[in-house]
């Protein structure tokens, strides 16, 4: 969700987000609001992506697996690593982040992927891992395609997983996977 797409519920999400990192950039502590009912206090995998005026990747970072004690908690912390601790980019300064858009997706569970026919890009991300090394692609995020991504899985196992910082010598060939995810929002 952007706030382009967002419904009033979702535009809480992305304030969330936004306020967050302007707090840790201002050097304010920041407590998470309580959340429109819709989203209920449970906790799930996000992934925060922030992009530049013209569309380009600034920053990305979430987790597969909720970490925190609620969704208010695991947008802020993943925001706040997009912005500031994305191994990509340097850190987003104060001065930028008003002219940043910003992406929240809300995950479901990961799930093997049985071949190319469970990758549909416009629904499900690719995950790649070896060992406790994971590599996510987001569907709708410009770069690879998913399929081809999977597709090349056992030909070129890291070569599409340098965009999330797993190195190819990280991925031994017997001991790599693919599987899946959905994004809900």
């Amino acid at each position: 969700m952007t706030r382009a797409t967002a419904t009033p519920d979702e535009q809480a999400l992305l304030n969330v987000a936004r306020d967050a990192i302007a707090a840790r950039l201002e050097g304010r502590t920041f407590v998470p609001p309580h959340l429109p009912a819709s989203f209920g206090d449970t906790a799930r995998a996000v992934f925060v992506t922030l992009r530049q005026p013209g569309g380009e990747l600034r920053g990305c970072v979430g987790r597969l697996e909720p970490s925190r004690t609620s969704l208010a908690h695991e947008i802020a912390e993943s925001a706040i690593s997009a912005a500031l601790e994305d191994p990509r980019f340097l850190p987003v300064s104060r001065g930028e982040l008003d002219g940043l858009t910003m992406e929240i997706s809300l995950l479901e569970p990961p799930e093997p992927a049985r071949g190319l026919q469970d990758l549909d890009p416009k629904h499900y991300g690719v995950v790649v891992h070896s060992g406790q090394l994971r590599g996510v692609l987001l569907p709708g995020h410009r770069g690879r395609g998913q399929r081809r991504a999977a597709g090349e899985h056992r030909a070129h196992e890291g070569a599409h997983l340098a965009r999330s910082g797993v190195p190819a010598r990280a991925l031994p060939r017997a001991q790599s996977a693919c599987g899946r995810v959905a994004v809900v929002r």
